[in-house]
């Protein structure tokens, strides 16, 4: 237990130290393999690596992960689905880590169809037609997620995408957009499969069986990553990005909307 914290407080002391400012930040290197620790209820066996040191704007979905984590943990430990009381929680949390005072976006109307139809906000941009079916074969592979225990192939298979970004011929704004939505895709992917994997997400789930598990699975993962674009589209702040994200995968992916 005091490992952990130990783990924890380092990470706070390193993301803390951080440029808020810029998207392409990096937490630093020493601090990524402790990410998999600070994971609520982390099985010994899920031990494979989220991260990719390829993608320049990978510090998105690991900071993600670390917020989502944290925020978790408050929701589980107090019961507190609230809106007033997560958001009250967030703000304390990112002030002591982040130094900054974090409101999440109220956008109602738009949450609720991030969480029900996210392909038809991720999809809706004004994009080259490259980037557009770099994002279809993004939406492909989560929509074919068929278990809670494939990430090593869903992660391969971003992976190679991002590969082919970092490589390819797009203009630099589309290619940071692509590379936002493919690091929150993937790291969001870690932490819910594992969640799901480890039955550590219980709300609304039993009900509907494992075909409702599985909706609840590939819902999460996209609402984050497509919150996450829409956020860079906006030309928001990057902790806001970071920070919505977390927040939209909250919500959707541990069923607590409020619509």
């Amino acid at each position: 237990m005091k490992r952990l914290t130990l783990i924890w407080l380092l990470a706070i002391i390193g993301l803390s130290a951080c440029n808020k400012n810029k998207q392409d930040e990096n937490v630093p290197e020493k601090l990524r393999p402790h990410l998999s620790t600070t994971l609520i209820g982390r099985s010994q066996n899920f031990s494979l690596d989220p991260n990719n040191k390829a993608n320049p704007y990978d510090s998105v979905g690991l900071l993600h992960n670390i917020i989502l984590d944290s925020l978790r943990k408050y929701v589980l430990q107090f019961d507190d689905t609230s809106r007033g009381g997560k958001t009250a929680y967030l703000n304390s949390f990112l002030k002591r880590t982040r130094v900054i005072d974090f409101r999440p976006s109220y956008y109602p109307e738009l949450e609720q169809k991030i969480c029900t139809d996210y392909k038809s906000v991720l999809l809706n941009g004004s994009f080259t037609a490259q980037t557009k079916a770099t994002l279809e074969r993004m939406v492909d592979i989560l929509q074919n997620v068929e278990s809670t225990n494939e990430f090593e192939s869903y992660a391969r298979k971003i992976k190679t995408i991002e590969k082919e970004i970092v490589e390819g011929n797009l203009e630099a704004k589309e290619k940071k957009y692509l590379l936002t939505v493919s690091s929150v895709l993937r790291h969001s992917g870690y932490y819910w499969m594992e969640q799901f994997e480890n039955e550590n997400v219980t709300q609304k789930i039993e009900i509907f069986g494992f075909l409702r598990k599985i909706g609840g699975l590939i819902a999460g993962i996209g609402a984050d990553a497509t919150t996450a674009g829409w956020h860079y589209l906006k030309n928001s702040p990057y902790d806001v990005l970071v920070g919505d994200s977390a927040w939209m995968s909250e919500i959707c992916g541990y069923y607590t909307g409020w619509w």
